[in-house]
């Protein structure tokens, strides 16, 4: 599917609001063209992002008192395993859905949408834990990875698969195209001497669920808010990379040629241009369009047309800002919308 968002402004989830029709009304309020459903881990540990797509997960362990999942690779995990496995064979999607009780942000989006008379709306933007970060930050009983789990790591692929497919269902009865972006942070730890993972594996590890979204007709994306290597990122299936322009425009330069194929086959670059933290409030839409205005012309010094890198390209914040206090999240994504519509007056 051809995506060409020429700059429209979309936000990476999270959110502090602990009262979800207030996020969901900020967000369809201020974000028109690619609004997303609210992640709020403040509201309820349930809505931490590894917590919040852990359902259906075999033996997986949810101490909400002391805020701590794992996964217990011991205790009747072969049963728990032909269980999961045959539902997932039936694509049960229903045992592989979302409860309110974990995306609260996702239900009251879907039922405020259906009566907001929303019209300027193209894409609806969703989101999930990716398979490497959840792998990487979720323990086994003895503190171990679970992504070392070979077994573990094919039904966390597999879960998360079905899950993007259930919620790319539940956003479709809102008539508009879907977004899906895997949230995978640990990204940053890759090729480190603490993160040995094999590049031929962790790309196929994201196409098996970004094969799973492209066969629902949605879109798919990689959000990283950090440094990484971005040519494995552009090697993925995924449309749409994004990635904390504000501090780490730079590192994506250092891979010109994957950036350049990546654009070819229409790969849209989203910009996190917008920092979420205390220097979103001294920077404004003039400095941060200068910023953008300053890697785009770096960009075609690359060999990548200047249509081409405003046509595939989005504004958003650097990161989530669910950590946040509410006057500053706001803020943050205030300068987004705002910075969208300025620079497209610039060079739309």
């Amino acid at each position: 599917m051809h995506f060409a968002p020429r700059l429209s402004a979309s936000a990476i989830g999270s959110m502090p609001h602990a009262d979800v029709k207030e996020a969901v009304d900020f967000v369809l309020t201020h974000f028109k063209e690619i609004p997303c459903w609210p992640q709020l881990p403040k509201k309820s540990y349930y809505e931490n992002m590894y917590v919040q797509f852990s359902q259906a997960m075999p033996n997986v362990v949810v101490d909400k008192e002391q805020k701590r999942i794992f996964i217990n690779t011991e205790k009747n995990l072969e049963e728990k395993l032909e269980v999961f496995y045959s539902k997932y064979l039936e694509g049960d999607l229903g045992y592989f859905s979302i409860g309110e009780d974990f995306a609260s942000g996702l239900y009251e989006f879907k039922r405020r949408f259906l009566t907001s008379g929303i019209k300027d709306t193209r894409y609806i933007k969703g989101q999930i834990v990716g398979p490497i970060s959840f792998g990487l930050t979720v323990c086994d009983q003895i503190r171990q990875s679970v992504y070392y789990n070979e077994q573990i790591l094919d039904v966390i692929i597999k879960m998360l698969s079905l899950k993007a497919k259930w919620q790319i269902r539940f956003l479709k009865e809102l008539k508009k195209e879907i977004v899906i972006f895997l949230d995978e942070p640990y990204l940053t730890s890759v090729g480190s001497a603490y993160v040995a993972i094999n590049r031929d594996k962790l790309i196929s590890n994201l196409n098996e669920i970004i094969d799973v979204i492209h066969a629902e007709g949605a879109i798919s994306g990689i959000h990283c808010c950090g440094n990484t290597d971005w040519s494995i990122v552009a090697s993925t299936k995924t449309d749409i990379i994004s990635f904390d322009a504000y501090n780490y425009a730079d590192t994506v330069l250092l891979y010109p040629d994957s950036i350049s194929k990546f654009m070819e086959r229409q790969g849209v670059l989203a910009w996190g241009i917008v920092p979420t933290d205390s220097n979103a409030l001294k920077e404004n839409k003039d400095s941060l369009s200068k910023n953008i205005e300053g890697w785009v012309n770096k960009l075609k010094e690359k060999g990548i047309k200047r249509d081409t890198i405003i046509n595939q390209s989005m504004i958003t914040p650097s990161c989530g800002t669910g950590s946040l206090d509410e006057e500053l999240s706001e803020h943050i994504l205030l300068l987004t919308t705002s910075l969208s519509d300025f620079i497209r007056t610039r060079y739309l």
